[in-house]
């Protein structure tokens, strides 16, 4: 349930995370089953000594600032003499990784025959071939994808260009690391090619699933441009001695104060006039959580603000209120202009119809539904019930949270609450020591300039 933005900054990482489905885009959409598909050809892309150094032109981590092909992110990279390269995929909740293949080189593009060419095979029932090559400060990369199977597709060819990801270095005066955070440290650098010197970690032992299983987590947002910013995760276990998963994914950055509309639908069983104050006097107690947050930590300002519109209509004024076109519409015809709202909300208490709530990509888009069975006028427990779950809980989705963030079993509290994580994996604690929380500071995690 998290998003994929219409305007990917950058995207980053190896390996799957979670389940996932497929982002339509303008070529065919990948499919994580195939994937699955995809075998090694060592033959293909075996390298001699010779060629250790050919790729510096296109080593490092590059990223699709507005991808529209499917090739978000590509990482080229050496082991002892041998270059490898992984690429990723758009998909939902998590980019999709293709597994890791040797690079060949000095192969023809089809559209350049410069020397520092590059090329990967992937085969298997969705056979790929990819071509890797330098234009300028950009990567070109060209897919063909050709499918072996007896589906109707037709194959097909890409052409994305990505720009590389600046690579931190370690500051010089940071503090000593503990052997577990070194170890994550360390995995950043390995996984991503990407250097956290002081990484954000949590590693709570009650945080465990009602089968008793735990892990450590680690997040790191790397901002971009405008409100986005590419979050790496990492799930491991409690001594840090392997990943067990990581996952990349475009986010809403989780700082700054955000326009949110919410469209209220206006059930007279659930909802009566009060009940909209109710509602309003929750929407202030979320905005009052950030900032007791912030105080507690002696930052000047909350980092999290909802700028809210609250707008009502009646049960036959909206189509279907889990569409947010539906939606927007219905608001639209209240005389909203929906300019610069970075979340549009929809509360649904409809008395008749029971749901959860939904966090929809890619526009910033939430639903609530009657998650609590509510047959009469709503109180305001019931009204701060639902703030909560659509600011606390399906924004949080818009930033990157997943549920197994920090995993608990029925009413286990850890301290971080009224979050739904610890506030560190959201970039809001200042881990490096420079006074600035991390998804404020121009050099997160100790990184440097």
């Amino acid at each position: 349930m998290t998003v994929r933005g219409k305007y990917r900054v950058a995207l980053i990482t190896f390996l799957l995370l979670m389940n996932g489905f497929p982002i339509a885009d303008a070529a065919p959409p990948i499919d994580r089953n195939a994937l699955d598909q995809l075998r090694l050809i060592a033959d293909h892309t075996q390298l001699t000594p010779g060629q250790a150094h050919a790729p510096k032109p296109i080593e490092g981590f590059w990223v699709a600032p507005d991808p529209t092909n499917g090739v978000t992110a590509v990482a080229v990279f050496r082991v002892d003499t041998e270059w490898f390269v992984e690429v990723w995929g758009a998909c939902q909740p998590t980019d999709c990784p293709w597994p890791r293949r040797r690079l060949a080189f000095g192969a023809p593009s089809t559209q350049s025959d410069a020397p520092d060419n590059a090329t990967a095979m992937w085969d298997g029932a969705i056979s790929r071939s990819a071509v890797f090559r330098r234009d300028g400060q950009d990567l070109v990369v060209e897919v063909t994808t050709v499918f072996h199977d007896d589906s109707p597709r037709a194959n097909y060819h890409i052409t994305e260009r990505l720009s590389r990801l600046a690579g931190a270095t370690m500051g010089k005066d940071l503090p000593r690391r503990t052997p577990l955070e070194s170890a994550v440290r360390d995995a950043y650098q390995r996984e991503f090619a990407e250097r956290v010197p002081i990484p954000a970690i949590f590693n709570d032992e009650r945080s465990v699933d009602c089968a008793g299983t735990g892990h450590m987590m680690t997040t790191a947002y790397m901002n971009g441009p405008r409100n986005r910013s590419t979050l790496l995760q990492m799930y491991l276990p409690r001594d840090g001695t392997q990943v067990e998963k990581k996952a990349v994914s475009s986010v809403i950055r989780p700082a700054g104060t955000f326009k949110t509309l919410v469209v209220i639908v206006g059930y007279g069983v659930t909802v009566s006039a009060e009940g909209i104050k109710l509602f309003e006097r929750a929407q202030k107690q979320i905005n009052e959580d950030h900032a007791a947050f912030a105080r507690s930590r002696g930052y000047a300002a909350p980092l999290i603000v909802f700028d809210n519109t609250n707008v009502v209509v009646a049960p036959d004024e909206i189509s279907d209120p889990q569409k947010p076109a539906d939606v927007r519409a219905a608001a639209a015809r209240k005389g909203v202009s929906l300019a610069g709202y970075q979340f549009i909300i929809v509360i649904d208490p409809n008395p008749v119809r029971f749901a959860g709530g939904l966090a929809i990509p890619p526009n910033g888009n939430v639903y609530v539904g009657n998650f609590g069975h509510w047959t009469m006028v709503l109180g305001q427990a019931e009204w701060t019930a639902i703030a909560r779950t659509a600011y606390h809980h399906e924004v949080a989705h818009h930033w990157g949270w997943i549920h197994d963030w920090s995993p608990t079993c029925g009413a286990t509290k850890l301290g971080f609450e009224p979050f739904p994580a610890a506030p560190a994996l959201f970039g809001w604690e200042d881990v490096d020591g420079d006074r600035v929380p991390e998804i404020l500071d121009e050099t997160p995690y100790g990184r440097s300039r």
